[in-house]
């Protein structure tokens, strides 16, 4: 298993593949900024306890529970 990337380091390389995601969601690229930043901010409080591994699914679950 590799290690958990770092919150800054996840947030670079993954943005902008959330921000696609978060576009398919809300078909405005400002809205789907706000809808990431938004699901970012809920990572990132519970960013220690998350189980190795990759983040990924866990942050996308939140984008598209806060869209809902």
């Amino acid at each position: 298993m590799r290690p958990r990337p770092d919150f800054d380091g996840y947030v670079k390389v993954r943005s902008p593949h959330l921000l696609r995601l978060g576009y398919l969601l809300t078909p405005d690229w400002h809205t789907a900024e706000d809808l990431v930043q938004t699901a970012l901010i809920k990572a990132w409080s519970s960013w220690d306890r998350l189980d190795g591994g990759d983040p990924d699914g866990y942050v996308r679950k939140i984008i598209v529970n806060t869209s809902t």
